[in-house]
C-alpha cells in the first residue's frame, strides 16, 4: 500500500454490500432466462435436431457461462475468471447471430 493512501473502511462496506446486491439480482436475472430457455425447448424436437438442438445447447450454454461469470465476481480472487467467461459467452451470442 502506498504511504499516505488510506481507505475507508465503512465506503469498502458499502461498496461490497452495493454490489452484493447488483449480483444477487444479475444472479435472479440469469435463473429466470435459464428456465425460460429450459421451458422453450420443442418437445417434439429430438436433442440431436438441427438447427433447433443447436440454437438451444447454445442458450443454454451462453446463459450457464453468464452465471458463473457472476459467481466468479463474488470474490476478488476470482473476478478475473468472470472476463474470462463473459468472452464464451459473447462468442455463443455472435455465433448465434
Amino acid at each position: 500500500m502506498q504511504e499516505g493512501v488510506t481507505i475507508d473502511p465503512g465506503a469498502t462496506d458499502e461498496f461490497d454490500l452495493g454490489f452484493l446486491s447488483v449480483l444477487n439480482r444479475a444472479s435472479d436475472y440469469g435463473e429466470i432466462v435459464r428456465n425460460a430457455i429450459a421451458s422453450l425447448h420443442p418437445p417434439d424436437v429430438s436433442t440431436d435436431q438441427m438447427p433447433a438442438s443447436t440454437v438451444w445447447r447454445l442458450h443454454l450454454t451462453a446463459t450457464a457461462s453468464y452465471l458463473a461469470s457472476i459467481q466468479c465476481l463474488r470474490t476478488r480472487h476470482s473476478s478475473l475468471g468472470g472476463y474470462i467467461l463473459v468472452r464464451g459467452m459473447l462468442e455463443a451470442w455472435a455465433h448465434l447471430d
